[in-house]
């Protein structure tokens, strides 16, 4: 398919709201069982992304809105493992960049151009290209995209083109006050801090479904539990956003750009008196209810109609008065995502682990990724979270739940001049 220029739609929450700040910088992290070469790693970015020209891509401003044009320039790979500014010369303007050290391949980009979930199979094809050329052999990945692909259409177009019937379901948000955490913004600006765990699957899922529960519902709840014990004098709700996907509900499975949104979970009173499998139960059918393809339609249309006010607005300072106004990316909330089981086929055995970090949110984010025989469970903090970490680890220690402590990191992120 020809190269050409995209109009932004989805990812217009993160462009117009972002510029200055280090916000919306997705990273993943990908620990090889050995030591990760450069010029091979250089190759296989090399490769793979020919099969993505929709993401050889640089922001440009035209007509007072954000475009994507076409970026002939090479994607840049170092070995230093540390991050390289997006959109600027020093990463040839593209919005992703790779690095390496020791065991470990970092693959970083701004959440404008992709969502956690539209990024992993160009992950998926870097990993299979690098493994194919490192071993000098051939792998056994089904659903891998290589060149032999071909591109689905899908894949360019944004989720707001497309038309669904307006939905009369009731809306499920409780509108009453929610806590928000009393040291969001007492962080240093820039800095973020991650913890990582490598929490055993076997062990996870067992406490999971002896309370009817699910993976991505019995973090969230645990994450709230911590934050109970650590403010118990809190009054409001305590709430955690969960991103859920459009994708499956609007019939666009193939699209890379954003398309997500977050839903609101609840510790109320009443969860909070009841015994901790019943918490699961009542946390669980939360999910549920708030992911349902016709609640996330509902939703999905104002996010449509929020992209369809801005492209008609006139100017750049129109469009980002809008978005900041609907509602900044910079909460004090609580955020847990949830990616799944990663699938690698036969290149798994090459795979020790995989963390997603969304970087640089002043509150808390916990990011549950699948690989193998362990969760990776992946805390970041704009501030000292130390307490919050800790009332997560005594959870994990009264259930049983089998864990270790990976890597603690602690970066400054680059500021967004675009």
């Amino acid at each position: 398919m020809e190269k050409k220029v995209l109009k932004t739609t989805s990812g217009n929450m993160f462009f117009y709201t972002n510029t200055g700040t280090t916000y919306g910088l997705l990273s993943m992290n990908i620990r090889m069982t050995e030591r990760v070469e450069r010029d091979i790693l250089q190759r296989a970015v090399d490769t793979a992304m020919e099969r993505y020209p929709y993401l050889c891509v640089k922001p440009e401003i035209r007509d007072e809105a954000y475009v994507l044009v076409p970026n002939e320039r090479p994607f840049v790979v170092t070995d230093d493992g540390e991050f390289t500014p997006l959109g600027e010369e020093a990463s040839n303007f593209h919005l992703m960049t790779f690095t390496c050290k020791d065991d470990e391949i970092r693959i970083n980009y701004d959440h404008a151009l992709v969502d956690g979930r539209g990024g992993l199979d160009t992950i998926y094809s870097i990993l299979y290209y690098y493994c194919r050329f490192k071993y000098n052999r051939d792998f056994d990945c089904p659903g891998v995209k290589t060149m032999a692909v071909p591109i689905d259409p899908e894949e360019y177009e944004s989720p707001y083109v497309r038309e669904l019937p307006p939905s009369v379901l009731p809306d499920l948000r409780q509108h009453l006050p929610w806590y928000r955490l009393p040291e969001t913004g007492t962080g240093e600006p820039g800095i973020c801090c991650v913890h990582t765990l490598l929490v055993n699957q076997r062990s996870f899922l067992e406490t999971a479904k002896s309370g009817d529960s699910s993976p991505a519902s019995m973090a969230a709840l645990l994450l709230l539990r911590a934050v109970e014990e650590v403010h118990p004098e809190h009054e409001n709700n305590l709430v955690c956003l969960m991103p859920a996907e459009y994708r499956a509900a609007i019939g666009m499975t193939e699209t890379h750009q954003n398309s997500f949104t977050r839903v609101p979970l609840f510790y109320n009173e009443k969860i909070k008196k009841m015994p901790f499998d019943r918490q699961q139960t009542a946390m669980r059918g939360q999910v549920i209810a708030r992911t349902d393809p016709d609640q996330l339609i509902k939703l999905f249309r104002a996010d449509q109609e929020r992209c369809r006010q801005a492209m008609e607005l006139n100017t750049l300072e129109e469009k980002r008065k809008l978005y900041r106004d609907a509602g900044p990316l910079r909460t004090g909330y609580p955020l847990c995502t949830y990616i799944g089981q990663c699938k690698f086929g036969e290149i798994e055995q090459y795979i020790r682990a995989m963390h997603l970090l969304h970087a640089g949110y002043d509150c808390i984010l916990l990011e549950v990724t699948a690989v193998g025989e362990n969760f990776g469970f992946d805390f970041s903090f704009g501030f000292d979270g130390a307490a919050y970490m800790n009332a997560y680890l005594r959870q994990l220690d009264e259930l049983g739940i089998l864990y270790r402590r990976d890597r603690d990191f602690r970066f400054r992120l680059p500021v967004k001049t675009y």
